[in-house]
């Protein structure tokens, strides 16, 4: 029986996307399983050569399977080919090495206290180097005036990045070096060479003019995708609100932009060809100036083919066009295909188009109106398909966003079409910038409804943990639903089976964690580092050391399911990181702070309302393990605990040799002496039976 039509492109972007994540797995991860998966891959290679082979013999190769397996097989070869060159790129190896690097803006995100730039044609020492480099600068409130299109020349500690999973970001956005100056060791040399950068400079500027700050950096970004001026509470309400997709440019507005383009067209009376020109150069100069993101790409492609399918009178098949615009974006960069962009872009569409038509049905069935039914149907569907890519890479589910998107998105339509008209035309009418008041009305609405579905919390879950194997089910499960070739029954069963299973696996990765013996885990973040301390009686205890990152601390206890935390202890405090220890207390239902005194004060206005704060002047004793904070001068060089009986001793991030030596006045023997960004020379002075360089 034929469970599935055959798509010649669909199978050869499915071979094409094996290809890339066998290879790229066996590469960064030398495990059995990624020699099983290889040896499976080359077979798989062999039988496809073999059917070929066999086709071509029996005069054959005009049929659907033999197109099919030589896509397949050359897709195949394409993944595992452009994989190995891209891993295997020559890239110089530095170690927080001290050179002077030159470079163009890509884009600048500014923070408080630092800017992080992205530049590209990076020359190192005067020397040509691959791929992109991180700039983080630390400017501690200095104004960093740098736009992308500009080159500068920078004296940094360069550092080259390790190629791992761990790492998987760098690797997808093309980052091979990561790099840390002052702002005072920059300098631009040449500023706004590229016409694509002074467009969008010149749009930011009116956006900024004629709109309140808070709706220009909205504007900006649901214009280009580029959200580093937007506000980290701007963004997390539209997040908590299900609606942050309007803030990255994808098929979405590709698609309130190709409506509105064959709309004015056919008002002019534009021929058929002519429109498909002229849109075609709308939209690849659209994409240029978005930087060519994996999501603007597919919603060309997709736009263009089914714009030629209209004009041709052939028919659509938004399978084949999806396939044909992943096979694209994967031969440019074949690791985008583990962005997280890339993934939720062509997620939405798969999961419109294999369940949108099951769930209009079933809707239909309970006598919901037509209008409502496929308006609500989409809603469903990209929130359905999407549920296991978000709860993977943001370890969060929201319901919410199938009612907010609703009623946000119709609103939206118009507010896009008003700022895309008004800014570019602004740019040759100045005057028509001043129309601008209308989307800026349009967005206080949009800010309303975002915080009004933001506080229903009632749907939003947070997770620990997630599987690619319930991803990869989940997208079989949508490809089943909406194509299998068999009976409802059957279709229902197993949709049934595989939809208990995704359930069932995700709720089992989810059970909080219960501690019956006395453990301790150790790491580092960014700067600083912490330990998470367990008991017998199922105590759990925090000690954040310097200036430890929440971020990267909640991943870590993700691993661990852990949900809850007795006592949190801060050592160094400092006002600055008060918004992380807030998010830590709330997440984790801390019922004591432990804080230096000299900081009680302020420890009581920031915290007292969320949690018991307790100021001490040398040290706890919590749980029974007795805490110490470890002073030089007067001034906070580290902390010291008991634990197991083992005595452990963590430094500061930086400490100077002099600090040190007041240490080993001490004449303390430590089993455990635990140190980030410290030298390993100095770090040793210290008698210790074990040094932990995390």
């Amino acid at each position: 029986m034929k469970m599935f039509n055959v798509r010649p492109l669909f199978i050869a972007a499915i071979s094409l996307i094996a290809g890339i994540v066998i290879i790229t797995n066996h590469t960064l991860n030398t495990s059995a399983l990624s020699l099983v998966l290889l040896v499976l891959l080359l077979l798989s290679l062999a039988l496809i050569i073999a059917f070929i082979i066999y086709l071509i013999i029996k005069h054959k190769t005009g049929s659907v399977w033999f197109v099919t397996l030589v896509l397949c097989l050359i897709t195949t070869c394409f993944g595992m080919g452009s994989s190995m060159l891209f891993l295997s790129a020559n890239v110089q190896n530095y170690n927080n090495e001290n050179v002077c690097v030159t470079g163009v803006v890509d884009n600048v995100k500014n923070y408080s206290s630092t800017s992080i730039i992205n530049l590209n044609n990076v020359l190192v020492n005067g020397n040509k180097v691959n791929g992109t480099t991180e700039l983080v600068v630390y400017n501690y409130g200095s104004n960093v005036s740098i736009y992308a299109g500009d080159k500068i020349k920078a004296d940094v500690k360069l550092t080259t990045n390790t190629k791992s999973f761990g790492n998987i970001s760098d690797l997808t956005n093309n980052i091979n070096y990561s790099a840390t100056c002052s702002v005072d060791n920059i300098e631009v040399v040449l500023g706004g060479n590229l016409v694509k950068d002074a467009i969008k400079t010149k749009i930011k500027n009116n956006l900024f003019q004629f709109l309140n700050s808070d709706n220009a950096s909205i504007a900006y970004s649901v214009l280009f995708g580029e959200k580093e001026n937007m506000s980290a509470s701007t963004y997390n309400v539209f997040s908590y609100a299900g609606i942050a997709h309007i803030l990255a440019v994808s098929g979405l507005h590709i698609g309130f932009l190709v409506a509105m383009i064959v709309a004015i067209l056919k008002l002019l009376r534009c021929n058929k060809h002519a429109l498909n020109i002229i849109a075609f150069v709308v939209l690849v100069l659209y994409a240029y100036l978005c930087n060519f993101t994996p999501s603007v790409v597919r919603a060309v492609v997709m736009s263009m083919v089914l714009l030629l399918s209209k004009t041709y009178g052939k028919e659509y098949d938004i399978l084949s066009s999806l396939s044909l615009a992943a096979i694209v974006v994967l031969l440019i960069n074949p690791m985008q295909l583990f962005g997280t962009g890339f993934q939720l872009s062509f997620v939405c569409v798969l999961s419109i188009a294999t369940l949108n038509k099951p769930i209009i049905l079933l809707l239909s069935k309970i006598k919901c109106p037509k209008k409502l039914a496929s308006a609500l149907s989409v809603s469903l569907s990209v929130n359905l398909g999407v549920l296991c890519i978000t709860a993977q890479h943001f370890k969060q589910i929201s319901l919410i966003s199938v009612f907010s998107n609703l009623i946000v998105l119709p609103v939206f339509s118009i507010c896009f079409c008003c700022l895309f008209i008004i800014s570019f035309l602004g740019l040759i009418i100045p005057l028509i910038n001043y129309v601008l008041f209308v989307p800026n009305t349009i967005l206080h609405f949009i800010k309303l409804l975002a915080n009004m579905f933001a506080n229903i919390a009632v749907l939003n879950f947070e997770l620990f943990r997630f599987s690619y194997l319930l991803v990869a089910l989940s997208l079989f499960a949508c490809y089943f639903i909406g194509f299998a070739l068999v009976s409802k029954k059957f279709k229902t069963i197993a949709s049934s089976i595989l939809i208990f299973t995704i359930v069932s696996g995700a709720v089992l990765l989810n059970v909080p964690a219960k501690f019956n013996s006395n453990a301790g885990y150790s790491s580092e973040t960014y700067y600083g580092n912490y330990v998470f301390l367990t008991t017998t009686q199922n105590n759990r205890v925090l000690i954040i050391n310097e200036t430890a990152s929440e971020r990267q601390i909640i991943e870590k206890l993700n691993n661990l399911n852990v949900n809850k935390i007795n006592t949190l202890v801060v050592n160094n405090y400092s006002t600055k990181y008060n918004s992380q220890i807030v998010s830590l207390i709330k997440k984790y239902d801390i019922n004591e702070l432990i804080i230096e005194d000299s900081f009680s004060s302020v420890a009581y206005s920031e915290f007292s309302k969320l949690t018991y704060v307790n100021a001490v002047k040398n040290g706890a004793e919590v749980f029974g393990i007795e805490i110490n904070f470890k002073y030089f001068n007067e001034q906070n060089i580290g902390l010291s605990f008991v634990f197991n009986s083992n005595l452990v001793l963590m430094l500061n991030d930086g400490v100077s040799k002099t600090q040190i030596n007041n240490l080993t006045f001490e004449n303390i023997y430590y089993n455990y002496v635990v140190y980030n960004n410290v030298n390993n020379n100095i770090a040793m002075l210290i008698t210790a039976q074990n040094y932990v360089n995390l």
